[in-house]
């Protein structure tokens, strides 16, 4: 898949008129305005529609903070378009409409952006009641999508969380939600990736999977054991039968071995001997050496001890990320 990457300096988000007096700039004071070492940087950037309630900080490059209501993108968005009280929020925005950003339409008028979490490079809503995974365009997945509750939407092409002591995701610390709600149900959490639901699937709990595989292997050797002795005395039947003699009478010679169920015991006796016991202890050893191949390519590290809980870990266990 081929990477877009962004031009070093777009100027085609430059109003035309705008750009021609660029053009006719000479070199030392287009050196002025190139942003070169933190200076500053003339570029074609929209303007912020703000709201009479609203108190914003605009940057030169098309950065902004707003402390307002509940806005995820048109004036009549969200819960304080609509009018509700209590719905308090905050948005960091960096790089407004994203690459559809520029100062002017072909109408030659000021562009004044709104919220758009689709197009926005980068943002960060937080609202005290709003519907955050409607805003971000979010499946439903287990958890499902809460709404009139606070939120906290985090959206931008990479996002990197890192914790150099540790990370924890964490559900239902209290008893009522921010709208003082009860918490009635134990929410979970969701890894979704491409915001696909159709497939997805509980995690695995690592220690009880290895126990399990355990007990599954120990009751097909089991199996396998039982039905290796039991083949074994059937064939010991089988000989005896096969060459069993009767006396003819009280007093009388013995009589030889019946002709029939010695044919009949050797033949079987031959196919067990060379097909089905062999097969079996065959299938034996396979289970054996397929399980030992297992535990050392995958599962040879069950010994290392994870320092912190003292847990056994390996390949089929993270050894750090816990799950429930």
């Amino acid at each position: 898949m081929t990477k877009k990457r962004a031009k070093a300096d777009n100027l085609d988000a430059i109003c035309r008129e705008e750009r021609e007096k660029l053009d006719d700039t000479d070199a030392h004071a287009k050196s002025a305005i190139s942003g070169v070492a933190g200076g500053p940087k003339y570029e074609g950037v929209p303007g912020y529609w703000q709201l009479d309630n609203e108190n914003v900080m605009l940057g030169r490059n098309n950065a902004r903070i707003v402390l307002g209501r509940d806005r995820p993108h048109s004036i009549f968005s969200g819960y304080g378009g609509r009018g509700d009280s209590h719905c308090g929020s905050i948005t960091l925005t960096a790089g407004g409409l994203g690459h559809y950003a520029k100062m002017c339409d072909d109408y030659k008028q000021p562009i004044l952006a709104e919220p758009n979490f689709k197009n926005d490079a980068a943002t960060i809503h937080m609202s005290q009641k709003t519907d955050i995974d409607m805003n971000f365009g979010l499946t439903r997945g287990k958890v499902g999508n809460p709404r009139t509750k606070s939120g906290i939407g985090i959206k931008a092409d990479g996002i990197r969380i890192i914790g150099r002591e540790g990370i924890k995701l964490v559900t239902l610390t209290d008893d009522e939600n921010s709208q003082g709600g009860a918490q009635k149900t134990l929410p979970g959490i969701d890894l979704i990736a491409g915001n696909d639901e159709s497939d997805l699937q509980p995690l695995v709990k690592g220690h009880t999977l290895m126990e399990t595989l355990e007990n599954m292997r120990q009751s097909i050797q089991e199996v396998n054991g039982i039905c290796t002795h039991l083949m074994a005395m059937n064939l010991s039947l089988e000989t005896v039968l096969s060459l069993h003699v009767h006396p003819h009478g009280p007093t009388g010679p013995l009589t030889g071995p019946s002709i029939e169920c010695a044919v009949v015991g050797v033949a079987n006796a031959l196919q067990k001997m060379s097909l089905t016991l062999p097969s079996a202890l065959s299938n034996k050893i396979n289970v054996m050496i397929e399980y030992v191949d297992t535990q050392m390519r995958f599962l040879a590290s069950r010994v290392v001890r994870n320092p912190v809980t003292g847990l056994p870990s390996g390949p089929i266990l993270s050894k750090y990320n816990n799950t429930n």
